[in-house]
């Protein structure tokens, strides 16, 4: 695998489903070696996938910022801990 490989997103399938409908645009993940500005490059090609599944979106990273966590993400990785937060268009 090189880093112009699409990126690959498992996604819970309300989130899936949200990007699907176009209600969600940011994907949030814990920072760290395999979530980082390295990795979730603007302009990398993205596939977003229902878990493990073979339905899957396509898309493109728009954007990268660190945030705390907050919200969903502060309840799977905890108040505050560095998240990568990455924009997503669906193709």
């Amino acid at each position: 695998m090189t880093l112009t490989d699409p990126l690959f997103v498992p996604l819970r399938r309300e989130w899936f489903e949200a990007f699907q409908r176009g209600q969600k645009s940011e994907e949030w993940r814990r920072y760290g070696k395999q979530w980082n500005e390295r990795v979730c490059w603007i302009g990398r090609p993205v596939t977003l996938s229902l878990g493990y599944r073979s339905i899957r979106l396509l898309g493109t990273i728009t954007s990268f910022r660190i945030a705390p966590a907050r919200g969903g993400a502060a309840e799977l990785y905890g108040d505050g801990t560095p998240c990568a937060v990455f924009g997503v268009k669906i193709d």
